[in-house]
């Protein structure tokens, strides 16, 4: 990605394996000081303030910068409505911080994704999901 005018990055860090590697990797090659840590708790899930309570105490760990959101949308919510809510969050706080957006997928998110999509019966453009 093209930094913007500061130079800085938000990762969005969910706490799985693929957005940890993602940090770590980023931190290697820019440093702390340039990285915000991103972490979006939709509140979906009963363990997810512990998912939030691991990235927060990562980013400190690694000093970088950390902002967190949590949201309500309930054990009911769709993805798309969890999506639009964090990429929201993601997209506010990369306009307060002048930064880019990284996000972290990894083969079986992609996967996961066209299986799900074609079972709803989305059709070609379901297919294109990342």
């Amino acid at each position: 990605m093209k930094a913007r005018s500061s130079g800085s990055h938000i990762l969005a860090v969910s706490g799985g394996v693929d957005s940890v590697v993602m940090l770590d990797m980023a931190r290697r090659r820019y440093g702390a000081a340039r990285l915000i840590v991103a972490h979006f708790d939709h509140g979906i899930r009963p363990e997810s303030a512990a998912d939030a309570r691991f990235v927060a105490a990562l980013a400190t760990q690694y000093g970088c910068v950390f902002r967190a959101q949590r949201a309500e949308l309930g054990a009911r919510a769709s993805e798309d409505a969890a999506r639009r809510a964090r990429y929201d969050f993601l997209y506010a706080a990369a306009r307060d911080f002048q930064a880019d957006i990284w996000l972290a997928h990894h083969q079986e998110d992609v996967v996961e994704s066209v299986a799900v999509n074609l079972t709803r019966g989305t059709g070609w453009r379901g297919l294109a999901v990342m």
